[in-house]
């Protein structure tokens, strides 16, 4: 059950489908920022969809699950959110993990820790 939420996170992320995402977190998930945002917690459904929305509100999103894992209850991510910079168009990217928390076949918890400094993505050859 957990890596079928966990598949399904992994769908809904890297489609940027923040209400599809939205749905897989318990009405009273939580979600922590353990780096961007100074430790930012956020606390239901509505708060965790708002702020995948305005992360995907930036030009040309892209967002990647490299691996994934479950051990009972918990599980983890790792992935990588790219975008085009908004003066020049050159690419952008974030590399991080996700660890969360399940209850009843749903998201409970979720705290993701990355590099907060975005690195230039060199051109493809």
């Amino acid at each position: 059950m957990v890596e079928d939420v966990l598949e399904a996170l992994k769908r809904t992320w890297e489609a940027g489908d923040a209400p599809g995402a939205a749905k897989l977190y318990l009405e009273n998930a939580t979600y922590e920022d353990g780096v961007g945002r100074q430790g930012t917690l956020l606390r239901g459904r509505v708060a965790i969809r708002k702020a995948i929305e305005e992360m995907f509100a930036v030009r040309d999103p892209r967002f990647t699950v490299t691996s994934m894992f479950s051990i009972g209850a918990r599980g983890a991510a790792e992935w990588t959110f790219s975008w085009a910079d908004s003066k020049d168009g050159s690419r952008l990217e974030i590399h991080g993990a996700s660890v969360f928390g399940f209850r009843d076949g749903l998201v409970a918890r979720e705290t993701s820790y990355y590099d907060p400094v975005p690195a230039p993505v060199p051109p493809a050859a």
